[in-house]
């Protein structure tokens, strides 16, 4: 950190002491937040402090005492991510200025962090978020509603003997139900692979390109880098481009099909075949056994993910729900345990483990 930021944080600061002694156990919570989380508030303090941070209490890893305006009180993390201020109940007003000061100066940090981050995201040294539960659950969801549409019989509930029109209302609305549901499954299905895809991306061999240059490619050329074209993953691959386009672009980004006027015709569009493309068909016509045909692509797809040699370690990787590393060193590290199957998973096991500690301040 240059001079500058660092006097800027100092002046921020300004009227706040680290307190010579602790304040009274009795002291009640007189302030919390989480915005900024407690982790900002841990670099803002020990800049004050000048070095590590006293341990915190139970679930706690940091806690110490503040010396403000002639009243001591205590700032302390709770579980890394929320803080707290603790002193005496009249002193609630003193310790929302105690908490205002800090902020401020975590605002300062935070610029400075935004370059650091910059420089680190430009050099491929940085981890990902691994979203891949967050998507599969949505997806198996809308993924299960289809197939429970699919099982079901156009029959009226409660009727013994339902008329033609009860059977063909009954039909047209699980069409409707069947269409909404499929597209919703498309969309988490492709937000599901493009977790997938980072995770297979960090394990690989990237040849390289880095991860921005990765993520800029098209859904369709991110799979070409990742997983070779033989022919049985060839005939998967046209098919989920092609649902891609209909169930997850179109819909999602409400393309609009091109029309213009002819005379005495009106509008036409500039293909007639576009008729029998599955955005411009009535709900009426959406076709059951494309839904059962889409539904069948994804699971097999996600098969595939789990066995093929190029997306195996990857796939498993993702579904371990640990951090993404794109740093070079920590996935250098992780790859080195890609002998086997069975010791990769081993390694994730230990550090899914240990990661779940963490979490739970048990380290």
């Amino acid at each position: 950190m240059d001079k500058k930021t660092e006097k800027k944080i100092t002046d921020a600061l300004y009227g706040i002491q680290v307190a010579s002694e602790w304040p009274s156990i009795s002291d009640h919570r007189i302030f919390e937040s989480i915005n900024p989380p407690g982790y900002m508030i841990k670099m803002v303090l020990q800049h004050l402090y000048g070095k590590r941070l006293p341990r915190g209490g139970d679930k706690s890893e940091w806690a110490l005492p503040i010396l403000y305006c002639e009243k001591i009180f205590t700032i302390e993390d709770f579980k890394r991510f929320k803080w707290n201020i603790y002193g005496k109940q009249n002193d609630k007003m003193l310790a929302k200025k105690l908490a205002n000061k800090v902020i401020s100066a975590t605002k300062i940090f935070n610029n400075q962090i935004k370059k650091i981050a910059k420089e680190s995201f430009d050099n491929d040294d940085f981890s990902l978020q691994n979203n891949y539960y967050k998507a599969r659950n949505i997806f198996e969801f809308f993924s299960e509603q289809v197939k429970v549409l699919l099982a079901k019989k156009s029959k009226p509930k409660l009727k013994e003997d339902p008329s033609f029109v009860d059977i063909l209302s009954t039909e047209i609305e699980r069409r409707r139900l069947l269409e909404f549901y499929t597209i919703a499954t498309s969309v988490f299905f492709f937000s599901l692979t493009e977790t997938i895809f980072d995770s297979i991306f960090a394990l690989s061999d990237r040849k390289e390109t880095k991860y921005s240059e990765f993520r800029k490619l098209d859904w369709d050329e991110r799979f070409k880098l990742l997983i070779p074209l033989d022919n049985k993953v060839k005939k998967l691959y046209d098919e989920l481009i092609i649902i891609r386009k209909f169930y997850r672009n179109i819909p999602v980004h409400s393309s609009p099909e091109y029309f213009f006027s002819y005379k005495d015709f009106g509008l036409i569009p500039s293909n007639f075949e576009v008729f029998s493309d599955p955005h411009m068909k009535t709900t009426l016509e959406f076709s059951v056994d494309e839904s059962k045909r889409i539904i069948d692509c994804f699971d097999k797809f996600l098969v595939l993910l789990k066995n093929h040699p190029a997306t195996v370690y990857g796939n498993l990787y993702a579904e371990y729900d640990l951090p993404i590393f794109i740093s070079k060193t920590p996935i250098d590290k992780l790859r080195k345990h890609m002998v086997s199957i069975e010791v990769f998973e081993k390694e994730l096991e230990i550090r899914s483990g240990y990661q779940d500690a963490l979490d739970n301040m048990d380290v």
